[in-house]
C-alpha cells in the first residue's frame, strides 16, 4: 500500500513538472466604481498573471457612471501594448491579446467621454478568456 501511494505522488509530481502553467487558474480582478480621469486621462489596473499564451483577455462592464464608453488595451509589466485597442460600453468582450503565459498584465483603461469630470466603471476583467 505504502509502495503504491509513493508511486502515486510520484507520478503527480513529475507530470506538474513536465506540464508548466497548466495548474494556474485564470486571475480576475473586479473593478469597483473604479476612477477613469477627467479629460481622458489614463488609469491602469492592478497586475494579473496570464494563465495561457495568446488567449483573448476580457473586460466585463457592468456599469459606467459619466462615461459613455472605455478605450482599453492589455499592457505587460512594461506597459507595452500587448492586445488590441479597444473601445467599449457595458457588456462582456473578448480582446485579441499576444500576450504571454506566466507574465504580468494589466489593463489600461480611458474614459471615452473627454469631460472636466471623472467617470467611474464598475465590472470585472482577466488577462485571459479561460
Amino acid at each position: 500500500m505504502k509502495r503504491t501511494a509513493k508511486l502515486l505522488v510520484t507520478l503527480v509530481c513529475m507530470f506538474t513538472l513536465m506540464v508548466p502553467g497548466v495548474l494556474h487558474a485564470r486571475q480576475i480582478q473586479n473593478l469597483t466604481s473604479f476612477k477613469l480621469p477627467a479629460y481622458q486621462g489614463i488609469a491602469r489596473t492592478s497586475f494579473l498573471t496570464k494563465s495561457t499564451t495568446n488567449a483573448n483577455w476580457v473586460m466585463n462592464i457592468t456599469a459606467l457612471t459619466n462615461a459613455t464608453t472605455v478605450h482599453t488595451v492589455l499592457q505587460n509589466s512594461n506597459y507595452e501594448n500587448r492586445s488590441d485597442y479597444a473601445i467599449v460600453g457595458p457588456g462582456r468582450y473578448e480582446i485579441r491579446s499576444t500576450g504571454q503565459a506566466n507574465y504580468l498584465y494589466c489593463a489600461l483603461l480611458m474614459n471615452g467621454k473627454s469631460t472636466s469630470s471623472v467617470g467611474y466603471v464598475t465590472g470585472s476583467w482577466s488577462p485571459d478568456n479561460k
